[in-house]
């Protein structure tokens, strides 16, 4: 359902001594034959001195072809990636050795699709194949669910005549989620603890009862709001570490619905926000764990609210589908293409650095935990959809 199918120009680059331009479209996607990928793998493993400090050095290491596949690779990144050997890895390109879910987006591989042009790895290799040195971060989403944020850096260099890549990758995976943790907690929780200080000092001295009451019940929500905050943190953490456990139990969907707008009605800025339970709600019951659920609409809802011009509404309901029920999203704005390329990486967010998690964690909740899949479709006069599709009962 991603509508991102639009071909972009292809890259054109050629080697010069200055910086490369970068064209949207990446690269071509022609590729070396097996022969000619063993006849320069056995070169490269010739150099013994090379070999054994590739494989002292802590990070990824990778040597690739003027194609941009792999001739060598250290022993941590053939760990890391899980082939192991070098021959399970030869003639690959980084992406699909990772097994990034976008690596065979485009019958070129990896490198070649739209998705290619916001990557940090694919920018770097770009500019070392142009002769220059470059250090980019990126991320990458994992076939098996997992997101690895890595921090690459590309050089040309040259054996026996022959043009090669230089490629060392540092996983800083822990570094981004813990960064992007940090700011969750000085951004949002910080500032709800901030509000609570206020009304806490504002109410030893109200003495009219109306606003008294009003100071009691904002103080009420906001200490609900900064719990149901760290406990979503928590889960999220469990569930990068695969630790979280679930509990499922019978509901309907109308009710997790409600339960996941229950929150937007708390603060008075939520509550002018114009959400809508879709009359055409189809009820359904199901078993699933209502908790993490509602946690994971709550971000769809809270995603497109940030997302929609003031005024506008977000439209929220349900629908049975074949094998189970659909959750669903709107806002009336259309997804720019930049968001489009990189939603549900951990490390990108259109509300700067460091943010990032929310549509992370609706993939992660929605499909690793809950069994279900997490989509968007997107498009000027249609505006933005995220659907949650879930099977009628929680998967072993």
């Amino acid at each position: 359902m991603e509508n991102v199918r639009a071909r972009l120009p292809e890259f054109q680059g050629k080697r010069s001594g200055g910086a490369a331009s970068w064209a949207p479209g990446t690269f071509r996607g022609g590729r070396s034959g097996n022969r000619e990928i063993h006849r320069v793998a056995a070169v490269v493993a010739d150099l013994e001195f090379f070999r054994e400090l590739a494989d002292s050095i802590s990070g990824m290491l990778l040597v690739l072809d003027r194609n941009r596949q792999i001739v060598f690779a250290n022993q941590v990144f053939l760990n890391s990636s899980g082939h192991g050997v070098l021959q399970r890895a030869l003639g690959l390109r980084p992406g699909e050795a990772l097994e990034c879910v976008r690596a065979d987006r485009c019958v070129g591989g990896c490198g070649t699709s739209q998705f290619c042009s916001t990557c940090g790895a694919a920018r770097a290799i770009h500019r070392a194949l142009a002769g220059n040195k470059d250090v980019q971060e990126c991320s990458i989403l994992r076939k098996n669910g997992d997101s690895l944020d890595l921090r690459v850096s590309a050089r040309p260099f040259s054996v026996q005549g022959m043009e090669l890549l230089l490629l060392e990758a540092v996983d800083i995976t822990h570094e981004k989620r813990r960064r992007a943790l940090e700011m969750v907690f000085f951004h949002d929780i910080l500032n709800t603890a901030a509000a609570l200080r206020g009304f806490s000092e504002l109410l030893p001295n109200e003495t009219d009862p109306g606003r008294r009451a009003a100071y009691e019940n904002a103080f009420r929500h906001l200490s609900l709001d900064l719990i149901e905050e760290i406990h979503g943190q928590r889960d999220l953490a469990a569930a990068e570490a695969n630790e979280l456990l679930v509990n499922p139990q019978a509901t309907t969907t109308r009710a997790v619905l409600e339960r996941s707008l229950r929150r937007f009605s708390r603060s008075q800025e939520n509550a002018n926000s114009n959400i809508v339970l879709s009359p055409d709600i189809q009820e359904a019951a199901l078993v699933t764990d209502s908790v993490i659920l509602a946690r994971v609409l709550s971000n769809m809802v809270k995603n497109a609210l940030e997302a929609s011009a003031p005024g506008r509404p977000v439209t929220v309901g349900s629908s049975r589908v074949m094998a189970g029920v659909r959750f669903w999203v709107h806002n009336e704005d259309p997804m720019p293409l930049e968001a489009q390329l990189q939603v549900f990486l951990r490390s990108y967010s259109t509300k700067g650095p460091g943010r990032g998690l929310g549509t992370h964690s609706m993939k992660l909740l929605g499909e690793q935990v809950l069994g279900g899949r997490v989509c968007f479709c997107t498009g000027p006069g249609f505006g933005t959809v995220f659907s949650l599709y879930l099977p009628l009962s929680l998967p072993e």
